[in-house]
Parts: C-alpha cells; structure tokens; sequence
C-alpha cells in the first residue's frame, strides 16, 4: 500500500515537472525563438527528479538511496551548468569542492544519526557544529578561493556570530543531554 502511494505521488511531481519543462521551452520559444535560458530550469527539474526517485519509488532504505542518487547526480548537474551558464568557469573552483563537501556533510549527518550511539542530545550538538561552524566557512573559503578574498570571511562579526552561536547552542545541548539521566532519575521518568 505504502509504495502505491508513493508511486502516485512520484507521478503528480513527474507531471507538475513536465508542465513546468513544457511552460519553461514555450516561453523559451516565444520570446528568443529557440532553447536559450531554458536548459537551465530543464536540467534542474530533470536532477530534481532524479534525486527524489528513490523517496518515493523504492522500498526500504530510502534516506540511504536518496543520498546515493545526490551523490552521483550532483557534480554532472554542476558541469552541465557550468557549460550553459555564460561567465567565468566554475565547475572545478567552487562547484566541485562546494559539491562534495555538501555531499559528505550530509553522509556525516546520516551516519551521526544512524549510527552514533550516543545521546540524541550530543548527536544534535554535533550536527549543529558541522552545519553551524565547519560547512558554512568552509564554504566561505571555496568562495574566497574563487573571488580572490581567499581567507578574509574568518575576520568578519558575521563568522563570529554564526560560531559563538553554534557553540553556544552545542554546550546547551551538550549540558541537557548530560543532565537528562540524572534529572529522569532524580524525578522518576525512565524514558
């Protein structure tokens, strides 16, 4: 029954995206007379489409082939509009580095919650750190790379806002994840 129902929802989004490709190459076609812009919005309807099938088309193991399928569709996607997006390239700066790293954070992520077998709270704490601190100004950095700031970002008040907070959010989780056992005990909640 489950899979029937993701199945007819994968359908409504395949047609929603086939309408939209449709509109985005009519439109295309009315005001410039051929594909211009239009691969663009086509090519990331088709990676869309490509990363949700396993959500709703395969049984078990969902997340696991989800992330799967961003893994290997996401550095084509990149090059295909690296290629139709006129400018400087790129695909090899920032689309590559900025690519996997999202890609490994997100496996990271999977695998704290999966298989960690710590605190939900600690978990938590962790996850915040990677996406509070260690992706974002990693990703400063490839943008840096590319522009020419290179490292600059690391002493500006918005990193150090965004990492004061994240650590600050990471040591309240860390302090209520240490104090839940002994607060359940001492109030007779085993849960």
């Amino acid at each position: 029954m489950e899979n029937k129902i993701g199945f007819a929802i994968f359908r409504i989004i395949t047609v929603a995206f086939i309408i939209a490709i449709t509109v985005c190459v009519v439109v295309d076609f009315a005001t410039g007379g051929g594909l211009g812009w239009s691969w663009v919005p086509i090519i990331s309807i088709a990676y869309a489409w490509v990363i949700l099938l396993p959500l709703f088309l395969i049984k078990g193991k969902r997340i696991l082939s989800f992330l799967a399928m961003l893994t290997l569709a996401t550095l084509p996607y990149l090059f295909l509009l690296d290629i139709l997006i006129p400018g400087r390239d790129w695909f090899a700066v920032l689309g590559v580095p900025a690519a996997v790293l999202s890609v490994a954070v997100l496996w990271i992520t999977f695998c704290v919650i999966k298989y960690l077998k710590v605190n939900n709270f600690y978990r938590a704490a962790l996850i915040v750190l990677l996406y509070g601190i260690a992706l974002p100004n990693a990703m400063q950095y490839f943008v840096g790379v590319f522009t020419g700031d290179g490292l600059s970002f690391l002493f500006t008040l918005n990193t150090a806002i965004n990492t004061a907070v994240a650590v600050g959010i990471s040591l309240v989780l860390v302090f209520i994840g240490a104090t839940k056992k002994p607060l359940a005990e001492a109030y007779g909640n085993n849960n």
